[in-house]
């Protein structure tokens, strides 16, 4: 059996549902096993039961929006109760801290509604604490944005529980190549899954890879092997041809379109951009499309080579 880390996410649930739900989906489809106060924990009318199940997890994500949440028996959220558990029992943290807390928490003293006060100076003595700590934290502007962060920081988090497992196991070097390797063939090939049924989708609609999302969403998820993995060392060139291209493809693309509407194909949403610069618009798009059809020939020789990657780890087990 090969390990699969478990994650814990913490943050309030009002208004925090459907990215909790989004962080969970993406978790999955990245080999981990996420940990949900409201799908996957101990049941039990005491509050405090459910986060001691924060004990079994390899790691937390922890993201605070503009509430502090409501308060349990220990006078504290169940927020800052998780955080204070990972803290307690060594548990390696991600804190995630949107940019409205910090709005509130300088206006604090400003606020006439008590209750408004009343959660704000919580806020505060939560933040002040995070930080008398001295924890380091990433700061977002929106749920976007920490979907992003959050898919840029998978790397970190997944070679932290795996170093964390192989420390506490001993797990001789060929066992611990195999974890590695078995984790990142499974991002690999539900990627593929996933591309190959965008590509179909845009064929028979059809849809265009530089002016919609059907195509681009998928390659933010390979922020994790843009560092030096075991499973790039042995796919050796086309893979590194196809990360590359992946790259070039996506390079600051967000920033020449903007989403204009977003439309359900298939199982997929899909977001439909406009450029952000009309003047230069065919010149953009020319560029986007040469990049493209570099991409796309990378896909093709990069899915070449990953059977035979496949059959060789098949061989290591």
């Amino acid at each position: 059996m090969y390990f699969k880390p478990r994650v814990f996410i913490s943050s309030t649930f009002s208004g925090n549902l459907n990215i909790r739900k989004s962080i969970k989906k993406f978790l999955s489809e990245a080999g981990i096993e996420p940990l949900l106060y409201e799908t996957n924990l101990t049941p039990s009318v005491k509050p405090f039961t459910y986060r001691e199940d924060i004990l079994s997890a390899d790691f937390v994500i922890l993201f605070i929006d503009n509430k502090y949440g409501s308060t349990t028996e220990t006078g504290l959220s169940g927020t800052e109760e998780e955080y204070s558990l990972a803290r307690k029992y060594n548990i390696p943290l991600h804190v995630y801290i949107s940019k409205k807390v910090n709005t509130l928490v300088k206006n604090v003293s400003g606020s006439t509604d008590k209750n408004e006060l009343n959660e704000s100076e919580k806020l505060k003595k939560f933040i002040d604490r995070i930080n008398e700590d001295r924890t380091s934290y990433f700061i977002f502007s929106n749920t976007k944005e920490l979907e992003k962060k959050i898919k840029e920081n998978t790397a970190k988090l997944i070679f932290s529980v795996a170093t964390n497992f192989i420390v506490k196991n001993g797990l001789s070097n060929h066992n611990s190549q195999l974890i590695s390797l078995n984790n990142d063939v499974n991002i690999l090939t539900k990627f593929i899954k996933k591309m190959d049924y965008r590509k179909k989708l845009k064929d028979e609609h059809p849809l265009d890879p530089i002016t919609t999302s059907i195509i681009l969403e998928p390659l933010y998820d390979l922020d994790y092997f843009y560092i030096n993995t075991l499973v790039t060392r042995c796919a050796k060139d086309e893979f590194s041809i196809f990360i590359k291209a992946s790259q070039k493809f996506t390079e600051n693309h967000e920033l020449n379109y903007t989403t204009n509407h977003a439309q359900q194909i298939g199982k997929v949403t899909v977001d439909f951009y406009t450029v952000s610069n009309p003047s230069k618009e065919g010149e953009i798009y020319s560029s986007y499309y040469s990049k493209f059809k570099e991409w796309d020939n990378s896909y093709t020789k990069f899915k070449n080579q990953y059977a035979t990657l496949l059959a060789q780890f098949e061989l290591l087990k």
